[in-house]
């Protein structure tokens, strides 16, 4: 085997050289069979477990499988390891008698990987073999991913009922996102552990009933966990509620910033004119510009219930909450405050660059007037040479959506994107204007 090639295998594991990288560079082939050779022969089992690594990533089944298969008997317990891992990356059903031999392998990492690959190829057969170490508790954590794959609600509950808390809170986010394990849900809320009890409210927010809302009720007077309690406040707000209760009210003047846009947005959600002038009774007393940006976003849901108070607010508030009621009826499509947005894009703030742009790429153009069309897209355009990345961003994206599919103003965005080297921002521009 060529050295260079050995000494890539070797680096693999230490992150010195992105090594799958260079192998993209060699003839696939060549790599195919210099692994090959090298994880069957090889003298250093860190050689030849990378090499495992290698062919799975490389080769196709049927060319690598045996090989990998053969070399489940390796006397050294890192290359069993290495080849569980490459067996789970290769995701194919046929292997899944292999790594059912790992499970009672000497080495209890090597037990690790067979379990977590099991999960991978997701073969639902394989739950008749994973059951069986339920109660092994070394392997817990990994049975418990393995079964969200594999998809059994009566094992993950009864990981929920006999783990650790790491476990359960692996149980629980399974639980939640399989559908209807309301009753588990709800009997997780009494949890010791505080990220089991937010696993178990989050998901929560996706079932609907009376028992549920009474029970994040509660949670919200009782729970002293701020993670909770802001799980709480947003799984509430997907429930049907007709008015803010009491419990929610509680946190509009919380000492933590988190917990107060929690309220905000949550109540947003209830809408109606009640809640708008609680926000904006909200808005002027917050000091809080992360708070107050919270509120504005709130505030877009409900500022069709009486449009004629915001425009009252927006035209007596100083030049900052401007900025912000601009943002919030631009976000719900009216552009009545488009000269506030049109400042706001040339803010010292990026933040607000970002909101004034992100709102204007909301409002029709069809509701515009001539000279409010042609100076929003030049505020976009300028916008996408902005310093910060995120604003020119959501330049793009609001350009696209006011452009819709005008060939002239499209081939300007073109032409500012070749000059473009931020990635995330290439990104955006790619997504949105890919032929």
């Amino acid at each position: 085997m060529e050295e260079d090639f050995r000494e890539m295998l070797g680096k693999l594991i230490d992150g010195s050289i992105d090594v799958l990288s260079r192998f993209e560079d060699m003839e696939r082939d060549k790599v195919i069979l210099e692994a090959k050779k090298a994880l069957e022969k090889d003298e250093d089992p860190t050689i030849r477990g990378n090499s495992a690594l290698v062919l799975s990533h490389f080769g196709e089944l049927e060319e690598i499988k045996d090989v990998l298969i053969g070399a489940l008997d390796d006397e050294s317990w890192i290359v069993r390891h290495d080849v569980a891992i490459a067996l789970g990356e290769i995701g194919d059903e046929t292997v899944m008698e292999s790594l059912v031999g790992l499970l009672d392998d000497e080495e209890l990492e090597v037990r690790k990987r067979a379990v977590e690959s099991l999960g991978k190829i997701e073969a639902p057969e394989a739950l008749d073999h994973l059951e069986k170490y339920t109660d092994e508790e070394s392997l817990q954590p990994e049975l418990t991913y393995a079964l969200k794959v594999l998809g059994d609600d009566e094992l993950l509950i009864n990981c929920y009922r006999n783990g650790n808390k790491e476990v359960r809170e692996i149980a629980i986010q399974a639980l939640g996102d399989r559908g209807d394990n309301k009753d588990i849900l709800l009997e997780a809320l009494k949890d010791g552990q505080w990220r089991v009890r937010e696993e178990a409210v989050k998901a929560l927010g996706r079932v609907k009933g009376k028992d549920v809302t009474d029970s994040l009720l509660n949670i919200l007077r009782k729970e002293d966990n701020e993670h909770v309690q802001e799980a709480a406040i947003k799984s509430l707000s997907e429930q049907e509620i007709e008015e803010i209760p009491s419990e929610l009210s509680e946190f509009e003047e919380h000492e933590k910033a988190s917990l107060r846009i929690a309220w905000a947005r949550s109540i947003g959600k209830i809408g109606g004119e009640e809640v708008l002038e609680y926000l904006l009774s909200a808005l002027f007393k917050e000091h809080n510009p992360q708070v107050k940006w919270g509120i504005a976003d709130a505030l877009s849901s409900v500022v069709n219930s009486n449009k004629k108070l915001v425009y009252e607010k927006l035209d007596s508030c100083d030049d900052h909450e401007k900025l912000m009621l601009a943002y919030a009826l631009g976000s719900a499509g009216d552009r009545k405050g488009i000269d506030h947005l049109f400042e706001g894009i040339e803010h010292e703030s990026w933040k607000v660059r970002q909101k004034s742009v992100e709102a204007l790429g909301r409002i029709d153009t069809k509701d515009m007037n001539k000279r409010q069309k042609e100076y929003s897209f030049k505020s976009l355009l300028r916008a996408m040479d902005d310093t910060d990345k995120w604003v020119r961003a959501s330049a793009i994206k609001s350009f696209a959506k006011l452009a819709d599919e005008n060939d002239d103003l499209i081939k300007e965005v073109k032409d500012k994107i070749k000059l473009e080297s931020d990635e995330d921002v290439i990104n955006t521009f790619n997504d949105l204007f890919s032929d």
